[in-house]
């Protein structure tokens, strides 16, 4: 993996997870800032600490020419490579890359920048934020009469990076039928607009702009947020059954006999005198009144909670979701992996969080040592 990039970051991180042994060749002293960001913990900041887990990380400079003979080697070594071509290292190396697969028709590059090689936008710079307002979706966040609001998470940066995970893992599954490698191109933008999805669709089908509805949908009511007596919680009534279940659930089996509300089509139509209608009765219980009386009703809903109850749910914990890294001076949990393996013999496998490296913390003269290479793992 040639410099940084959360979009690379993140799909290295996936790929390391299920036993790839990434490393990062990075310039020391020009990584992203946002890793001497606070939270910073034994030297290491909190991005970094979220995306560089399970990976090793060498310092090297391009600039140099016995650093880079030692670049030159890490990548003879690799059989994928993963880069941001408008990354300063990715960009210096780029010719190297398409000179390297000439002689090593096998290996696998992927470039994972943000506006990809073509296009009017190619080699400007971007991040998630720019791909957020760039590809309409920013527009679709928020309330209807506020400005458009970005999306909390780093929703873009993740899904450039599954993108370009499943991208490597189908390269390598050809790769073992053909014979040969693949130089691959992930664009950020790409990605982004893919999450147009059915907001596309129905711009198609209309011509008609659709902004912001804040919690709401475009075609289905009740599905969006309430406000509880004590907070909000969001419910999806996205099917006639549901719909039932619903109306009998809150204690309003009266409004499955009203016309007006009888199909999905026609419960839009009513959105306003239907929303007044709900709005009122729940902001008469507490949210985890609601909650009760909906899992009863088995119907979808959800409290709107911050990030440190949903942090200490019980679904979240029991699952492994919040790992204690280890090699820290003290317990700091992070986030860890969705993946669950269910094996033949019965047994789960669930990928360890492994702490990030410090920038240069391993040695390439280690991982070039006959002992340390390939072929049984695969290295990036």
């Amino acid at each position: 993996m040639l410099g940084r990039g959360l979009p690379i970051d993140c799909a290295s991180m996936f790929l390391a997870d299920v036993g790839a042994d990434v490393v990062m060749v990075e310039d020391p002293g020009s990584g992203p800032a946002i890793d001497e960001v606070d939270p910073v913990i034994d030297g290491l900041g909190y991005q970094r600490l979220a995306f560089c887990r399970n990976k090793r990380s060498v310092a090297l400079r391009a600039s140099d020419a016995a650093e880079l003979e030692v670049i030159h080697r890490l990548l003879d070594w690799a059989d994928v490579v993963l880069y941001d071509s408008a990354n300063p290292i990715g960009r210096n190396l780029a010719g190297v890359l398409r000179r390297l697969a000439t002689h090593r028709p096998e290996l696998i590059t992927c470039d994972g920048s943000t506006w990809g090689s073509f296009g009017e936008r190619a080699g400007w710079a971007g991040n998630d934020l720019m791909l957020q307002a760039s590809a309409g979706c920013m527009d679709l966040t928020g309330e209807a009469d506020d400005p458009p609001t970005r999306a909390g998470a780093s929703i873009f940066d993740f899904v450039s990076g599954t993108y370009v995970a499943i991208a490597v893992l189908a390269a390598i599954f050809r790769r073992q039928t053909a014979g040969a490698g693949q130089r691959i191109e992930v664009a950020g933008y790409d990605t982004a607009v893919t999450l147009l999805s059915n907001m596309a669709s129905a711009y198609f089908a209309t011509g008609e702009h659709r902004s912001r509805l804040g919690t709401g949908h475009i075609s289905i009511f009740p599905y969006n947020a309430f406000r509880t007596s004590d907070g909000e919680i969001v419910i999806a009534i996205f099917t006639q059954a549901f719909w039932s279940k619903f109306c009998v659930g809150i204690g309003r089996p009266d409004l499955l006999e009203n016309p007006r509300y009888k199909t999905i089509p026609d419960r839009m139509r009513a959105k306003d005198e239907l929303s007044a209608i709900l709005d009122a009765l729940f902001l008469q219980r507490t949210t985890d009144e609601w909650s009760a009386i909906l899992q009863e009703a088995d119907v979808p809903y959800g409290p709107v909670l911050p990030v440190g109850r949903a942090l200490s749910l019980d679904q979240t914990t029991h699952r492994g979701m919040t790992p204690t890294m280890a090699g820290l001076s003290r317990p700091v949990r992070m986030i860890g992996s969705p993946l669950r393996f269910l094996l033949s013999d019965g047994s789960t496998y669930h990928p360890a969080a492994r702490r990030a490296p410090r920038v240069g913390e391993h040695d390439p003269a280690s991982i070039l040592s006959p002992s340390d290479a390939q072929p049984e793992s695969s290295g990036q």
